[in-house]
């Protein structure tokens, strides 16, 4: 997936007419400027684009007076795709040069015209990219607790995907337990972070708010679907599963009770008991770790990895490693998930934490 041209029409936050040629030549392009000229202005309004279309609605910004307009153009599975948004004629679509109908026949074929994934990352931490994964984050969570969802119907992540530092964890797991089939990025793992195995994980799941106004008891708080299975899968499997009860301070600072869950899995063969038998591959697992994420039971101080490091003794927690290490596993997983040459990768400031030796 490439894109060629963007043309953010009327204004867009500090983006008032803007246009940027991405060119044909390369397919990677870098951004270059001073602090506050709008670089990270313009990531948004790309997911905003493809956010959009996704959801099959017209641009939704929030906080702002003025619609925000739009031409983008690009190529996408061997086919030339131009999008164009005004207020007054809605969307218009031309595929290869040929005008489409209707809008309907647009969404209808969404999944050849879009890219298959646009993941998002921000090294920091980003209210405003969170709003903008927030529907998609909606979705994903009910799709994670239906019932009647299977397995197989997690072989893919979501369209539109924030990369979180919480990813970081879920992504060496999944690395670790199909290493056969990643050798490749186990060997660079060892090469440049000399992480040479993953250790052990502590799941410290809390009660969702979500599930406090639900009628009935559950040890599980009424989660449901993918949620409640993986759940399932990691209390076998763990050591003594612990349930505890935790003061802490709400709103106000108010004193709330706060029930936890602890789920303790010693080594890497622990999870692969499960996981080889219910999981085809890393995709699918990073799902069910997610399902923890989406249905709020976790954070990320929430789940506790440890690795096993060359020439260090003992196993080294993940919160341990130097900012660098964990945002280098953090891209690498990304991109690792991100195989599909159709998919759309934006990165912003991806090499704060990374220092190179001269």
């Amino acid at each position: 997936m490439k894109i060629e041209n963007v043309h953010i029409r009327g204004r867009f936050k500090n983006l008032e007419n803007f246009q940027f040629d991405f060119g044909t030549k390369s397919m990677e392009t870098v951004l270059l400027g001073l602090n506050a000229t709008g670089k990270s202005n313009f990531m948004e309004a790309i997911v905003i684009i493809f956010r959009d279309l996704d959801l099959e609605r017209i641009p939704l910004v929030q906080k702002q007076t003025e619609s925000f307009e739009y031409y983008i153009r690009y190529s996408c599975r061997n086919r030339d795709i131009e999008v164009e948004y005004t207020t007054k004629g809605g969307y218009k679509f031309i595929i290869d040069g040929g005008k489409l109908r209707s809008k309907s026949q647009f969404f209808k074929n969404k999944n050849e015209y879009l890219p298959s994934h646009v993941f998002v990352y921000y090294s920091g931490l980003s209210e405003r990219l969170k709003s903008l994964y927030a529907d998609h984050k909606i979705l994903q969570f009910k799709k994670m607790m239906s019932s009647e969802m299977k397995y197989d119907d997690f072989n893919e992540m979501p369209r539109i995907f924030l990369v979180e530092p919480i990813h970081a964890s879920f992504a060496l797991i999944a690395f670790y337990l199909f290493d056969e089939r990643e050798k490749q990025t186990i060997d660079f793992l060892k090469k440049e972070l000399n992480i040479v195995d993953f250790g052990s994980a502590l799941f410290m799941l809390k009660q969702p708010n979500w599930s406090k106004s639900r009628k009935g008891k559950d040890q599980f708080w009424n989660t449901d679907g993918l949620v409640r299975r993986f759940i399932e899968d990691l209390w076998n499997f763990s050591i003594a599963p612990m349930f505890y009860k935790e003061t802490v301070r709400g709103s106000l600072n108010k004193r709330e009770t706060l029930q936890r869950l602890f789920l303790y899995l010693k080594d890497k063969e622990a999870i692969r008991a499960f996981v080889d038998i219910k999981y085809k591959n890393k995709i699918t697992l990073f799902n069910a770790l997610c399902s923890l994420h989406y249905s709020e039971l976790v954070e990320d101080q929430d789940v506790r990895i440890k690795v096993v490091k060359e020439n260090i003794k003992g196993e080294l927690a993940m919160g341990e490693l130097s900012e660098g290490e964990k945002q280098l596993v953090t891209v690498l997983g990304l991109l690792k998930f991100t195989k599909d040459d159709e998919a759309l990768i934006l990165l912003d400031e991806p090499d704060t934490h990374l220092n190179c030796n001269s």
